[in-house]
């Protein structure tokens, strides 16, 4: 495999890059990882349904993604980190607008009331 000294300095420093070796005994770690997501997300259904913002304990995307990564699957797969950010901004983004639209017609619907009392 040669030694790490023959890797690129620019690389050795960089947060970009991350090596692993993969063995038997790296994989059967990752394959935990499911396991460890399954037995959490139970926990989280559980506590959530008693008071719903026990689901903030746990970081569910860092959690998922590494679960996703031990069932093997292709690191490509993944969108990136920011890919998701910025997906889920835009569902905030939608999801404000709709309530915003909501709000207007509610209050449309409160004039067309109050005139229709005053006219009738």
């Amino acid at each position: 495999m040669g030694s790490i000294y023959d890797i690129p300095q620019a690389l050795q420093r960089s947060p970009d890059y991350q090596f692993k070796f993969i063995s038997p005994l790296s994989q059967s770690e990752d394959r935990a990882d499911v396991g460890k997501f399954q037995s959490i997300a139970e926990i989280i259904n559980i506590a959530a349904a008693l008071d719903p913002s026990f689901q903030y304990n746990v970081d569910l995307d860092k959690a998922g993604r590494a679960a996703i990564r031990g069932t093997g699957a292709d690191e490509e797969w993944l969108n990136s980190e920011e890919e998701v950010k910025a997906a889920k901004q835009r569902d905030a983004e939608i999801a404000q607008a709709q309530q915003q639209m909501a709000m207007l017609e509610q209050g449309a619907e409160a004039v067309g009331a109050a005139q229709a009392v005053s006219n009738g």
